[in-house]
């Protein structure tokens, strides 16, 4: 079994020519989209409407080159089109995270990268084990 990947570039496409998103958080746009993870915050966009996502624990993984990540532990974000996540329980998702810190897993990371801009190739990380990370903790 391997791990369980949540990802739709569409359903939340964070950019202007999506009608069913904003930058800004009113009334009729109040569900939390992440853009992307960045080192110290998140980007954080708003939807209209629930279409999925919401209410599970998850780790988000930017696609952005610095490879951060961010662990939503009660599923309170929807996932943007510039990053997915690995879902799994809350405990085995802090372990996960652990893991993509390892030595060993940064020169997989390294290896894998499709592009010098995307630390993380979900192609490939899709493939992981569910466990995978009681190879590196």
């Amino acid at each position: 079994m391997t791990i369980n990947v949540l990802y739709c570039k569409k359903m939340y496409a964070c950019d202007t020519s999506n009608d069913d998103i904003s930058k800004h958080k009113t009334e009729g746009f109040d569900r939390p989209v992440v853009s992307y993870v960045g080192q110290n915050d998140l980007s954080v966009w708003y939807a209209r409407k629930d279409t999925g996502h919401f209410g599970v624990p998850k780790l988000i993984l930017s696609w952005g080159a610095g490879g951060y990540r961010f662990i939503d532990k009660h599923g309170e974000y929807g996932i943007g089109g510039n990053c997915w996540s690995i879902v799994d329980t809350v405990e085995n998702l802090h372990k996960m995270n652990t893991a993509f810190d390892h030595p060993k897993m940064q020169n997989i990371l390294d290896a894998t990268q499709q592009y010098q801009n995307m630390r993380y190739n979900r192609n490939i990380l899709k493939n992981l084990k569910k466990d995978f990370y009681l190879d590196f903790i």
